[in-house]
């Protein structure tokens, strides 16, 4: 028998196999975190979003802001980066508190996979002239 230096194409496909498996593990684990990290990026985005609409709301006079139903606001450009967003705003008065209201915002979306999404801001709002 002559002593080859070398691999056996056995070895060699055994080898290519191994890594195969190894890279489909590590592209699974990418595309996973990058879907998440998309996720976290509409999220945050949203947040803002309900944040700087309740901000814009808060200092409209409170004839002005809307009733107890939930109403429709326009969606600033900025809302361009979620799929189908919808936002809209609750202001029902507090029960025996004159000139005092509970402002609510909300949005809601539907990101690339998964279940329509919502985040939302409320507090109180009220109008020093009327207390």
């Amino acid at each position: 028998m002559r002593n080859r230096a070398g691999f056996t194409l056995l070895e060699l496909m055994a080898a290519l196999a191994v890594v195969a498996i190894a890279a489909a593990m590590l592209l699974g684990t990418t595309s996973l975190a990058r879907r998440q990290v998309r996720g976290q990026e509409e999220a945050v985005l949203a947040r803002a979003l309900v944040r700087g609409a309740y901000e814009r709301l808060r200092g409209a006079p409170l004839a002005e802001l809307p009733g107890a139903e939930a109403k429709p606001l326009p969606a600033p450009p900025e809302a361009a980066g979620l799929a189908k967003a919808r936002l809209a705003a609750a202001c029902p008065d507090v029960p025996g508190e004159r000139g005092l209201r509970r402002l609510r915002v909300e949005i809601s979306w539907e990101p690339r996979a998964g279940a329509v999404r919502r985040a939302a801001f409320e507090g109180f709002v009220s109008d020093a002239r009327e207390r």
